[in-house]
């Protein structure tokens, strides 16, 4: 879906009942897609929980199939719903590191994995606690391209395909999250970004790696 114009909600000192979270978030729930920021860069968001949002995202990122994307949540109690066989390990990285640039990929069900994330930035939580669902987050940016760390890339990358973009200034961090695989048997780092592998194996003890995860 193109739109003729994107709305631009400025969202500079935000609280939780704001006008532009209230328009954010019913933008989401109808399934649209938005971009809003988190510590790390910007994400494009759709509800976790309808397939045709989520591959909104795919379409407008012009990604390849088959790579799931990162669900964002507002806080570790949202583990269960969406990895309901998480490691006793994971909830600890998550206590830990949470709010954080922190992405777990954990077992779902049917032995699918899940990367879940729980940003530290007060909009981006605002958001997810006004929607009350998780949110499909990849980076505000086109597959292979650079990630968009302020509203003004996000609107030159995507000037006519998004519902929204809650500007709240350049993010803080402006590196993408680690990005770690945990099951039963111990961790794998996946990507490294704003936490680096040594701050994990602090938590979680030394890792066994390999090489996969979700993308940009």
């Amino acid at each position: 879906m193109k739109h003729l114009e994107t709305l631009l909600l400025q969202a500079g000192a935000v609280e939780e009942n704001s006008e532009c979270i209230r328009i954010a978030s019913e933008m989401l729930l109808a399934g649209e897609v938005i971009a809003f920021p988190t510590e790390t860069v910007y994400g494009l968001g759709a509800r976790a929980d309808s397939a045709k949002a989520v591959e909104r995202i795919a379409t407008i990122k012009q990604r390849p199939p088959g790579k799931p994307f990162t669900t964002l949540v507002a806080d570790v109690g949202e583990i269960e719903r969406h990895a309901p066989h998480c490691p006793p390990h994971a909830q600890e990285a998550a206590c830990r590191f949470w709010p954080g640039p922190l992405t777990l990929v954990l077992p779902a069900a049917q032995g699918e994995w899940v990367g879940l994330r729980c940003p530290d930035h007060d909009v981006a939580l605002f958001l997810l606690r006004k929607c009350g669902v998780g949110i499909a987050a990849p980076s505000a940016n086109r597959s292979g391209r650079p990630a968009a760390t302020d509203a003004r890339a996000v609107l030159e990358e995507f000037p006519t395909e998004l519902a929204a973009v809650l500007d709240a200034g350049p993010c803080r961090l402006k590196t993408p999250s680690t990005v770690v695989r945990v099951d039963a048997s111990g961790w794998q780092l996946l990507r490294e970004g704003a936490i680096s592998k040594l701050e994990i194996a602090a938590t979680l003890g030394p890792p066994s790696d390999r090489e996969d995860g979700p993308g940009d």
